[in-house]
């Protein structure tokens, strides 16, 4: 277990807070947002972009598609976690690190799911949602082109992610044989990435370690209601999916299958939260206030590893709102109905 002395606290606080509390107020304004929804076209998106905080990126990058500019406006995430990885105590370092661990998961997944669509559009646009992160990016990069699901299986073993790869496995069949429904590699991602986050935060102080168990649990909570909602509708065994992803999600999926509302108290969900009509409901409420807890507590007065993570999810969260914003004004321009597909 490591520790953290008096005077750490003082100097961590001195140079983290600053900077935790400037990403909170470059996020964008709702009317910022707005302004930005009512683009036309794409060009017009660019012209508006360049009056908010993006406009650096967007002028140094000159994106000319909607994955060009997914891959510009994700610097931003980038630099600040880079940003936040050379001042913070190195026992905080696996959680950071666990992080930015799961936000190329999410890449993996979205691999996974454009590959077995056999989309080949939309296989074109993933690389703009890869990171040059951590040296990373070899473990995707090259593997778009070649369509290998089984080399990408690999790379994740030999980068020493091997409990992603050993799942991803055991999916296979299921997914050849095109009987497996997608929702599966979802499922596994998300808990592999939840899993290890928890499991990370027992090298934390302990002050520490609460803050952050009480912001992922709530997260939990979210993915259990979430997964909960996906089996059901897809007509899955609960049994056999806790099987598929690792301890202690799995568990609590079996244990809390029918009971949401008992999940709900033990991780101490606030009250007005937990009436939903259905898991997925649940999951819905949760969404928002899984990382915005941050903003409503005291993590942005004094140094918290939860509240850098709460800033950069935020960022991701903007990120992922201005490239629906794009996709949503393309289609419009070229009368492309989305929801066709």
């Amino acid at each position: 277990m490591f520790s953290c002395s008096e005077t750490d606290l003082v100097t961590i606080y001195s140079v983290c807070a600053p900077r935790v509390a400037g990403v909170r107020s470059r996020l964008l304004t709702v009317d910022e947002i707005t302004f930005l929804e009512a683009s036309t076209s794409f060009r017009d998106l660019l012209r508006r972009l360049q009056s908010t905080r993006y406009g650096e990126y967007i002028r140094r990058e000159e994106p000319s598609n909607c994955s060009e500019l997914a891959f510009a406006l994700r610097t931003p995430l980038v630099m600040a976690y880079k940003s936040f990885r050379r001042i913070v105590p190195g026992y905080a370092l696996p959680v950071l690190d666990g992080y930015m661990e799961s936000h190329i998961a999410r890449n993996v997944r979205l691999y996974f799911k454009y590959t077995y669509t056999s989309d080949e559009s939309a296989l074109r646009h993933i690389d703009a949602r890869i990171e040059a992160i951590q040296g990373y990016t070899e473990l995707l990069g090259v593997y778009l082109s070649r369509g290998s699901r089984r080399d990408l299986v690999e790379a994740l073993h030999r980068a020493g992610l091997s409990d992603y790869s050993v799942r991803i496995r055991t999916l296979e069949p299921l997914l050849e044989k095109r009987r497996g429904p997608l929702a599966l590699v979802d499922i596994v991602v998300e808990a592999l990435s939840l899993s290890r986050l928890l499991y990370r935060a027992g090298g934390l102080p302990v002050d520490e370690r609460t803050r952050l168990e009480s912001l992922l649990g709530i997260e939990a909570i979210k993915f259990v209601s979430l997964t909960m909602a996906r089996a059901t509708r897809l007509g899955l065994d609960m049994g056999y999916v806790s099987t598929l992803i690792p301890e202690p999600i799995g568990t609590m999926l079996l244990l809390y299958s029918e009971k949401p509302l008992a999940l709900c108290r033990k991780l101490q969900v606030p009250s007005t939260l937990c009436k939903p009509e259905s898991p997925g409901e649940l999951a819905s409420r949760l969404y928002s206030y899984t990382w915005r807890i941050a903003w409503r507590t005291s993590l942005w007065n004094q140094f918290s590893l939860a509240g850098i993570l709460a800033a950069l999810k935020l960022l991701e969260l903007e990120v992922q709102k201005l490239y629906s914003i794009c996709m949503k004004t393309v289609a419009r321009e070229y009368g492309y109905n989305l929801l066709a597909r």
